[in-house]
């Protein structure tokens, strides 16, 4: 199992080379959703997830979340800034840091709440893009859950929580898998990720930050 584990943070540790990343890149499908404010735009189909819907919160410090699902899995793209303002570009600044530590606590909360329930922490990283001056680094969190379903039997989740920071906003992923292996999941959730890149092609460069100007 632990090996396993180290092999998905491996994988989701090198998300998308930098041509992916920051490259202009014409995507043969329409925008289902545009954020006028920040130029980010979201697809029908991420990867094998199908739009589902978009929250937007009335308190605009929330900003929105776009939801994706299928069968197996399913995820929510959120783009918000707790209202602060002039919030720093990527993971090392105190705001994100706690923002992210909230993030994680208030999921594990969830998820210890029936029909969930054996939540826990399996693995971390920081997975990362860069070019020979810059950087664009995002935390990760690898979870696992179980799910009481209404036969009594439990179904085991897994879950990533992917955030970064930039455009003066928080970045957060949220992905939880069914009953998926490992190797499945991380390759699932690698192509999620890369595919919402892609599709904003050189709207990403603003993640970017120098490497020397690094916060922490």
């Amino acid at each position: 199992m632990i090996k396993k584990i180290l092999l998905i943070v491996f994988a989701l540790s090198s998300f998308c080379l930098v041509p992916c990343a920051i490259a202009e890149h014409k995507d043969e499908q329409a925008s289902i959703y545009v954020d006028n404010a920040t130029g980010l735009k979201f697809p029908q189909k991420l990867g094998p997830l199908d739009f589902v819907d978009v929250v937007e919160y009335q308190e605009k410090r929330l900003g929105y979340c776009v939801r994706y699902n299928s069968p197996r899995d399913y995820g929510q793209l959120c783009v918000y800034d707790q209202g602060r303002l002039n919030l720093q570009t990527g993971i090392g600044s105190d705001d994100f840091k706690t923002e992210f530590d909230q993030v994680v606590g208030a999921t594990l909360a969830f998820l210890a709440v029936h029909p969930h329930h054996d939540a826990k922490v399996l693995a971390d990283g920081t997975p990362s893009i860069s070019t020979d001056e810059k950087v664009a680094e995002a935390k990760m969190k690898i979870l696992a859950s179980k799910l009481t379903l209404p036969d009594g039997s439990d179904q085991d989740d897994a879950h990533m929580i992917l955030m970064s920071a930039g455009l003066g906003k928080f970045a957060k992923f949220n992905y939880t898998a069914k009953n998926m292996a490992s190797d499945d999941f991380a390759n699932r959730s690698r192509e999620i990720v890369e595919a919402f890149v892609r599709f904003n092609g050189a709207t990403m460069k603003a993640f970017l930050i120098d490497r020397k100007g690094k916060a922490g």
